[in-house]
């Protein structure tokens, strides 16, 4: 009985340790093919301002855009801005998958939000030993005076 015992709980534990292993994979996998359709959105995204750029560079051929001395004039060349939109694409991939992580963390901490956490709170001393705090009753008082010990 306590061989088989033995026998199921190793196989629980081998078990649960291929379950682990299985949904280390399947999160890889799902965050792999997440980065991969970001990543397709932000070079369609590229694709289709390097076309309006092309388009609007056509259009504007020898016509001066703006003026040199106006105070409020683009102060960052287009190479610097097609850097910066490329941070911001990449740090709300980060955040998406923060984000998701976090969700997936919220669900296991609800699973196991039943157990108990901390230290156990002691038993307070009356309960403990109830003969040392009670008040001695009359019995007790009256032959505790014929057998008090003489000192």
């Amino acid at each position: 009985m306590v061989k088989s015992k033995a026998e199921i709980e190793c196989n629980l534990t081998e078990k649960e340790h291929q379950l682990n292993l299985i949904k280390e994979k399947l999160k890889i996998k799902n965050l792999t093919e997440i980065i991969e359709k970001k990543d397709q959105k932000q070079e369609e995204a590229e694709r289709e301002i390097t076309l309006s750029q092309e388009k609007l560079s056509k259009d504007l051929t020898n016509l001066l855009i703006f003026d040199a001395n106006d105070p409020n004039r683009p102060r960052f060349t287009l190479r610097e801005l097609q850097k910066v939109l490329r941070e911001k694409n990449e740090l709300t991939i980060k955040l998406d998958q923060t984000q998701d992580e976090l969700e997936q963390l919220k669900n296991q901490d609800n699973l196991n939000c039943g157990e108990v956490q901390g230290p156990i709170n002691r038993e307070p001393e009356e309960k403990l030993d109830p003969a040392s705090k009670q008040p001695q009753s009359g019995i007790r008082r009256f032959f505790s005076k014929f057998f008090r010990k003489n000192v």
